[in-house]
């Protein structure tokens, strides 16, 4: 038994160390008891392969893990006290503006305390980067709507996000995008343009290119449903790094 033990764990180090880590998160944020079962046993059956560098890994991981989420979970709560409080806060905007009913949405930070939100405002888009002064209202983001529906609030917390701040009224910008920020939009708004060149900027052909390469969701529910139905909407969810390495190729 121990023999078979210490091969698997040394074969696959890294994966016993994770699972530890996130015995150790489900023992913080679950119910104690299941996350702190499988924890201990994750250790013991370590100790007794006698890879004990692989323990110490995982047990260094766990606590790390358990004490971020920990904090993250404290601030969350701590943010929610904001919530209905009118304020006129500097936001810095740290994605892309979406376009979202009348208005536009970005994710954002607070700049005095750090309080990462979901930023809704009308009027004109700033760029990623910059930082605005808004008036507004912390809101508690509200779940899913309908059934099946897009659950944002698990989205966001998911980001670290549990707070949207929706600006009554935007006052002006404070301080331009970085100058780093500045030019990776301008390589990323030439790339834009290089992957669909010869193409019409408005045809469905554009729009896939743009969503595929780019990440960009298409503003077409004819042509969205289909990838919706077979299930390869995914296909559309394009990373940064993604992004990177097509451009490096």
């Amino acid at each position: 038994m121990r023999t078979w033990l210490r091969r698997q764990v040394g074969r696959r180090p890294l994966l016993w160390a994770a699972g530890v880590a996130v015995s150790a998160v489900w023992t913080v944020d679950g119910p104690w008891w299941a996350g702190g079962v499988f924890l201990v046993a994750g250790l013991v059956l370590m100790a007794v392969s006698g890879r004990w560098m692989a323990g110490l890994l995982a047990l260094g991981l766990s606590a790390w893990a358990a004490w971020g989420h920990h904090r993250g979970l404290e601030k969350r709560e701590a943010e929610r006290g904001l919530t209905w409080q009118n304020e006129r806060v500097v936001v810095r905007v740290k994605t892309a503006p979406q376009t979202q009913g009348r208005g536009w949405a970005a994710e954002g930070t607070v700049v005095d305390g750090g309080t990462r939100v979901w930023l809704r405002a009308r009027g004109q888009v700033p760029e990623r980067g910059e930082e605005i002064e808004v008036r507004g209202q912390f809101r508690e983001v509200g779940g899913v709507r309908n059934p099946a529906g897009f659950d944002r609030k698990a989205w966001l917390e998911r980001r670290g996000i549990a707070l949207e701040f929706v600006a009554g009224e935007v006052l002006g910008k404070v301080r331009d995008a970085p100058w780093w920020i500045r030019a990776g939009e301008g390589v990323r708004a030439g790339f834009r343009e290089a992957v669909t060149r010869g193409l019409d900027p408005a045809s469905r052909e554009a729009m896939v290119i743009r969503a595929v390469v780019l990440g960009e969701h298409p503003r077409d529910d004819v042509l969205i449903e289909p990838f919706r139905v077979t299930g390869t909407l995914h296909l559309f969810a394009v990373s940064g790094a993604q992004v990177g390495m097509v451009g490096l190729l």
